[in-house]
């Protein structure tokens, strides 16, 4: 399961009023609701992607990681500007470039253990 009924419920937010302000229908905030552990609903084919997330932790203040909660997070697959949007929010988020180095390796660590599956 995942947080987005604890943080609808902290807004006083029905299911209704999410999927309007996302665009969806209330079957389908109903399914993100319910997803399980591998963030995979477990009854529809309907998927979330990043854009959704977002528009998630937008709504209620948070980040996509609490919403799903950082033991149920696994990111949706993303294409290339997304990727990019990621990666430029968070090397500006940083405050000092310790952490910008440690970014950067990470990022290339991902790419060369990518090449080599």
């Amino acid at each position: 399961m995942n947080n987005i009924a604890r943080y609808r419920g902290y807004k006083n937010m029905s299911q209704e009023k999410l999927a309007e302000l996302m665009g969806l229908s209330r079957t389908q905030i109903s399914v993100l609701e319910n997803m399980n552990r591998k963030g995979k609903p477990k009854k529809s084919p309907f998927g979330l992607t990043m854009n959704n997330a977002k528009k998630i932790a937008d709504i209620f203040g948070v980040t996509v990681v609490e919403v799903y909660g950082e033991e149920n997070f696994i990111c949706p697959p993303i294409n290339d500007y997304e990727k990019e949007y990621i990666i430029d929010f968070l090397y500006k988020s940083m405050d000092s470039k310790t952490n910008k180095i440690k970014l950067l390796d990470r990022l290339r660590d991902l790419d060369n253990e990518k090449e080599n599956y």
